[in-house]
């Protein structure tokens, strides 16, 4: 199963939803260690816990379908609002096989060298003692764990990015370092203000995933839809 996370200057996961970002709404905190912030989103027992990251305490806020994260922090979705304890957490977990994720992002505020990301990650489905036990393909001490970045980027450029195997070589495998696809690299016609897709207002982005364990990301906007990769990725291979 895949957790879904968002981190840095977020990004949102649930239907029909906006988010929007600003880098600099961040606080230091006395104690970060300890430090857990749940906010529910729509009517839903589930909703979203933020931790702090490198210190700092970030702002995110829910309102009706629509999730605003601020600050450069680290949010997960979770299975109960409910709980304020990372020991007592459990995250959602996702079998898309079969299935597609769809959300609407909002990054006309995030800018160059800000990183808006919403991702996937093979870790435990519970916090550990007095941390969320986060891991991710680039390694926490002794673990690492299968990343999917599913939107990573800015304003600027967006890319999608599998990180299926483990190792920390470029050596064009889909490891620490990735198998991206990304769009705004290849041309500016594409995406960014005033393109394909106006990264100035919000788009649509659709993830499917069939049964044979392919992945293709489409982005959205205006009722037309583009494919951001020439080809499928393969998220089992």
């Amino acid at each position: 199963m895949l957790l879904a996370l968002l981190t840095a200057v977020g990004a949102s996961i649930l239907n029909n939803a906006t988010t929007h970002s600003d880098f600099f709404g961040v606080r230091p905190l006395g104690s970060p260690a300890a430090y857990i912030k749940t906010t529910p989103v729509g009517n839903y027992p589930e909703g979203f816990a933020e931790e702090s990251y490198n210190g700092y305490e970030g702002e995110i806020s829910g309102s009706g379908h629509s999730l605003t994260v601020r600050g450069n922090v680290r949010t997960y979705w979770v299975k109960d609002v409910e709980k304020h304890d990372w020991s007592q957490i459990r995250y959602k977990a996702l079998d898309l096989r079969g299935k597609s994720l769809r959300f609407t992002a909002d990054v006309s505020r995030v800018g160059c060298a800000c990183n808006a990301a919403l991702y996937l990650v093979g870790m435990p489905s519970g916090g550990h003692g007095g941390s969320s036990g986060y891991c991710d393909i680039q390694g926490v001490g002794d673990r690492e764990c299968l990343e999917i970045d599913l939107l990573e980027g800015n304003r600027k450029a967006i890319q999608t990015t599998l990180h299926t195997q483990t190792g920390k070589k470029a050596d064009g495998t889909c490891n620490q370092y990735g198998c991206a696809v990304n769009w705004g690299k290849s041309s500016q016609e594409h995406y960014g203000t005033a393109s394909m897709i106006d990264s100035g207002r919000p788009y649509e982005v659709d993830a499917a995933f069939d049964q044979d364990g392919h992945m293709t990301v489409r982005l959205g906007q205006d009722g037309t839809w583009h494919s951001c990769a020439p080809q499928r990725l393969n998220v089992i291979d």
